[in-house]
């Protein structure tokens, strides 16, 4: 996404946070752009709380001398905000590049609104192949995970995600994450149910989880919603 891009899609989410709510943020550039809006509305900014999916994000957040919680003392929060790598016209998305989306599924179930922030490059009539889908698995079912898969669906290749030393990254659980490349991109209620099989912490297909999603592009700000 652009830049101004980036910028616009966080004015226009800034609008929808009201004072005295809490608010979950995912991670990336336009999420940053929305805490930075968010901190410059000193009065309201005051009153929010705020938890997040992202070391990073809650870093930022901290900086800004804003209000970060510890979401493991909540039931709810009132919206989560987050990016995605592709969303379609039902808002299914796919977040798979920070691998974070164990969290960022905590905290979007927790929310009464979650609402997808993007560039209308993003958006696709149907989750598509250009997009990796990641799961996080216990680091001994990477084998039986990875054979799992290529015999369920029709995959190109499954590959363990490794750091610049070639070391298998591990995310906060200790969980190993798969990046899968599918061939043909499978039904995604079927996919969605492999979350049940032992050895997966859990997917990057967030399957009928958004409620509106902001798109910013040449032609403007569009506003999406389940009809």
């Amino acid at each position: 996404m652009q830049q101004n891009y980036k910028k616009q899609a966080a004015i226009e989410a800034a609008k929808k946070v009201k004072p005295h709510q809490i608010i979950g943020l995912g991670g990336g550039g336009t999420i940053a752009y929305l805490a930075e809006e968010l901190a410059a509305d000193i009065h309201k900014a005051q009153t929010l709380r705020f938890v997040s999916s992202s070391v990073e994000t809650e870093n930022l957040l901290v900086d800004l001398g804003l209000n970060v919680i510890d979401a493991a003392t909540l039931t709810s929060i009132d919206v989560y905000f987050d990016g995605c790598d592709q969303l379609d016209k039902e808002l299914n998305a796919l977040k798979s590049g920070g691998g974070i989306h164990t969290y960022e599924k905590a905290l979007a179930c927790m929310a009464k609104e979650f609402i997808l922030l993007g560039d209308v490059e993003k958006y696709t009539d149907q989750l598509n192949i250009n997009c990796l889908f990641t799961v996080e698995v216990v680091p001994y079912a990477i084998g039986f995970i990875s054979d799992t898969l290529k015999k369920s669906f029709d995959v190109l290749h499954v590959v363990v995600r490794t750091d610049t030393d070639k070391k298998n990254i591990s995310t906060k659980r200790g969980g190993a994450l798969l990046d899968v490349k599918f061939q043909n991109f499978p039904e995604l209620s079927a996919l969605n149910q492999i979350k049940i099989w032992p050895g997966i912490i859990d997917h990057s297909l967030f399957y009928k989880m958004a409620t509106a999603a902001i798109l910013c592009g040449p032609e403007g700000i569009n506003h999406l919603s389940i009809s």
